[in-house]
């Protein structure tokens, strides 16, 4: 679960431009009807169809629904916020790996 939820932030984060504000521009797109939640039905859409991801989605759901109910909270949501320096240090060891290749 956690390369899952690794690879989600890494592509949030690739997708907004790396920006420190990442998680919360992302929420604005993922409510894109500004109810303050997140039903697993629109999340399922806006992140597959909109954003693009295809990757583990439900998991990543399941993990940010802390209460079970079915929805997901913006405070919910930034729990990925842990993940972030993970995600960017993953990032960086990527194009490091890249730039050492290209230089060969």
């Amino acid at each position: 679960m956690n390369l899952s939820l690794l690879e989600f932030v890494s592509f949030i984060a690739r997708q907004f431009d790396y920006r420190s504000d990442v998680l919360e521009e992302a929420w604005s797109v993922l409510d894109s009807d500004r109810s303050g939640s997140i039903s697993a039905d629109e999340w399922e859409s806006i992140v597959k169809d909109k954003l693009q991801f295809f990757g583990a989605t439900r998991i990543i759901f399941n993990y940010l629904d802390k209460d079970d109910e079915g929805t997901v909270s913006l405070d919910e949501f930034m729990a990925l916020e842990k993940f972030m320096d993970q995600a960017t240090a993953h990032m960086l060891s990527l194009r490091n790996k890249r730039m050492a290749i290209t230089v060969q």
